[in-house]
């Protein structure tokens, strides 16, 4: 598959990128606004995209732990009210026996029955619901995009693993309590060893993982030791086609490990509308910013932007282009700005189309001095620039494993002409 990460790549990502990858999916999935397929570069987008791959590899997974749920579920003694022509049928149930006049021919007693009604039994059907409607809100949304079938495999195997778990459990009216509110109970009875942990402590966190996609105000990123996710993300990447985004956080990852190298405290701000990931020097005030498919930090009145597109009143505006990433050091005195353009794609040399874009940039921004281009493999760096007006591109490398690209990129920011502006 074009693009695709072997294990070995994968591993590195898992390792040398877990923080970004996180990040990257709380940033991307902070918004709550219905995206149209219009918008398919707004960040929601991109985060409900992320969200998908992330339940259906949990849905595969707790398929696998199905079997044994059906055959050794919790259960639980309840008392059953009900009405009875034979009197010894069971305990009489006093408080009711004046409801039942004797020429009835029915006697109120009290049955004990065995349920599955447990915290953890509905946890599992009351999350298989939500995945199940939230689901299919994106598969009927995004109707007319090919990749839609992300979204409709999810719900169907959500609805299929409901329908098993349902006719195993029967009726589980605890459900309708909400599957947020179960999973502090389901918890606290696994702690207890009221339900087996070898059976339920990883379906459990499976629904909470999911639970967590469909909720975006959870800011997964807070969770950077939180294996699971990275692991169920990393599950569905080559499938799904979002190997791009897997390397723009990779190539962004480079550049805040190596400025932690340099001093830098970096911190990811989860928000839509600022940085991706901002570095701070407490002793210089010096501050590194890596913006992440924003042009924020290149659109300022006194710059500009050379390209328009005419609206339906006859005036023009700016068009928006948004590179992959925007490194920007600022200290008191200046502040120094790199375009970066990722292409997650091997090349014996730079393609003319990407040494176009690059340049498109360069036009586009007025005064922002340096783009780079950077490739998955690409066998040695090569530098360009637009004569009329001394803007400069590099081409570079930044495999997936062992790589200097953090500090190649961070050579160029400093190398850049200060910001015309």
């Amino acid at each position: 598959m074009d693009g695709a990460f072997d294990e070995k790549e994968l591993q590195a990502l898992r390792e040398g990128a877990n923080r970004e990858l996180l990040a990257g999916l709380a940033h991307r999935f902070q918004t709550t606004a219905t995206t149209t397929l219009g918008d398919a570069d707004d960040p929601s987008f991109v985060g409900r995209v992320l969200a998908g791959s992330v339940i259906s590899a949990s849905l595969i997974e707790l398929n696998n732990h199905v079997p044994r749920l059906v055959a050794n579920a919790t259960e639980r003694r309840e008392r059953e009210r009900t009405l009875c022509a034979d009197p010894m049928g069971g305990p009489l149930d006093l408080g009711r026996v004046a409801l039942a006049p004797p020429e009835v021919g029915l006697w109120p007693i009290i049955r004990i029955a065995r349920s599955k009604n447990t915290p953890e039994n509905a946890l599992l059907l009351a999350t298989l619901a939500t995945v199940f409607e939230w689901s299919s809100g994106r598969a009927d949304a995004y109707a007319s995009w090919s990749g839609r079938e992300l979204f409709a495999r999810a719900a169907r195997r959500a609805h299929e693993l409901r329908e098993t778990l349902q006719k195993a459990f029967g009726r589980v009216p605890l459900e309708e309590v909400g599957s947020a509110r179960l999973v502090p109970l389901a918890l606290e009875r696994v702690a207890l060893r009221q339900a087996d942990p070898t059976l339920y402590r990883r379906p459990i966190e499976l629904a909470r993982t999911m639970q967590g996609m469909i909720d975006p105000q959870r800011q997964l990123a807070q969770e950077p030791d939180s294996k699971r996710l990275v692991d169920a993300m990393l599950g569905g990447l080559n499938e799904y086609g979002l190997q791009h985004t897997a390397f723009e956080l990779w190539v962004a990852s480079r550049l805040v490990c190596h400025g932690e190298e340099q001093g830098f405290e970096f911190e990811f701000p989860f928000e839509r509308k600022s940085p991706f990931a901002v570095g701070l020097k407490a002793r210089t005030g010096e501050r590194l910013e890596v913006w992440w498919q924003a042009s924020a930090p290149l659109v300022v009145p006194a710059r500009g932007r050379d390209h328009e597109i005419e609206r339906d009143d006859g005036s023009w505006q700016p068009i928006t282009l948004r590179p992959d990433l925007v490194l920007r050091r600022q200290t008191s005195a200046e502040q120094h700005l790199l375009c970066v353009e990722c292409k997650n794609k091997q090349a014996d040399a730079p393609l003319s189309r990407d040494l176009a874009q690059a340049f498109g940039y360069l036009s586009h921004f007025r005064g922002l001095p340096s783009c780079a281009l950077v490739y998955r493999g690409l066998p040695s760096q090569s530098h360009y620039r637009r004569a009329s007006t001394a803007q400069t591109a590099t081409a570079l490398a930044a495999p997936v494993g062992e790589s200097d690209a953090g500090k190649e990129l961070l050579g160029l920011l400093l190398k850049a002409g200060v910001d015309s502006c």
